[in-house]
């Protein structure tokens, strides 16, 4: 059962993905919650604070994803896919990434939301460098050079797609991009994710 605290970090992320960090207000959110500003003061005094509370929240769940993810999938594009089809539900919703919002606004955020952004970022990275590495090992991704470049990559394809793709009110785009990118690291005698949709998680999986 969510609490209010919970209520007002999902609601504000919600916001911040459709609009920026920067025009985050604590009206907006109490408007929409039927609460008063004070009720949110409470729980962040600062909007820094909830702005960290955001990507905590973020990185959390992510993690927990990618951990489960991982039990349920050997082959390493598998693995890879689901992380695609996270980004593929928030560009469902008419939003951009996260990593993509507030990264746009990287200059004026503070110091410690900065320090935040780079660990959630370098969750990812590091995390699809480990897929890339296990794949490579037991013949499920083929590819040359360092898993690292690759690694980056993929995040580039999965932050700046879905960008283009909502500027262009196309989510085909985007399907078609992360279909390319991950068809791309299979080896050639498997069986590549059709055109239409790199998976099934792709549709369903949101965080």
């Amino acid at each position: 059962m969510s609490t209010t605290r919970d209520e007002i970090i999902r609601l504000a992320e919600e916001l911040v993905l459709a609009k920026g960090f920067n025009w985050l207000s604590y009206s907006d959110i109490s408007q929409k919650l039927g609460i008063k500003n004070a009720a949110i003061h409470y729980h962040f005094p600062t909007k820094e604070d909830l702005g960290l509370a955001i990507i905590e929240r973020d990185r959390t769940m992510i993690a927990e994803l990618m951990a489960s993810w991982e039990q349920q999938h050997t082959d390493a594009i598998d693995i890879i896919s689901e992380l695609f089809g996270v980004y593929s539900s928030i560009l469902q919703g008419c939003q951009v990434c996260l990593i993509g919002s507030l990264g746009t606004d990287m200059l004026t955020l503070p110091d410690a939301m900065q320090a935040e952004l780079k660990k959630l970022v370098n969750l990812i990275l590091i995390w699809l460098k480990k897929q890339l590495e296990k794949g490579r090992a037991n013949g499920t991704a083929v590819f040359e050079g360092s898993s690292t470049t690759h690694a980056m990559v993929l995040l580039t394809n999965m932050v700046a797609g879905i960008q283009i793709a909502r500027l262009h009110n196309n989510t085909k785009e985007f399907h078609t991009l992360t279909t390319h990118a991950l068809n791309s690291l299979r080896p050639k005698d498997a069986t590549s994710f059709p055109s239409s949709s790199t998976s099934k998680s792709i549709r369903t999986k949101k965080l």
